[in-house]
């Protein structure tokens, strides 16, 4: 899963986040693991806008700054936070539904959508 979770964080900061399409096939279909999954993506997410404001706080994913300051440099806080959200309303959504072909189809429209603002 981590291996999965960097390969969005690639594709969401790749240029015009055009990748991110190709991965919705690779989102798990087992509800525990996608809800693993999408935790894994916010944490990440999360140490990415924390490290922009405070960059000495404790990581939750990366293992090191380093790792951080690259999607830092990639993506601004205001886009992390959007996602971090859009993930919480999904997982919200995906317990109450356990669709979760629907939920890799909602997961990577919604990060479409917010990185093509």
């Amino acid at each position: 899963l981590k291996k999965l979770t960097i390969d969005f964080l690639n594709a969401l900061t790749a240029p015009a986040a055009s990748d991110v399409d190709l991965l919705c096939d690779a989102v798990p279909t087992d509800a525990n693991t996608l809800c693993a999954f999408l935790d894994m993506l916010k944490h990440a997410l999360r140490d990415i806008a924390v490290y922009k404001n405070a960059p000495s706080c404790a990581l939750l994913f990366f293992e090191n700054a380093g790792r951080a300051e690259e999607y830092a440099a990639k993506l601004t806080v205001s886009k992390a936070i959007a996602l971090v959200e859009t993930i919480d309303d999904l997982l919200a959504d995906l317990r109450l539904n356990l669709d979760t072909r629907l939920a890799a189809a909602t997961l990577v429209s919604g990060m479409r959508a917010i990185m093509t603002k």
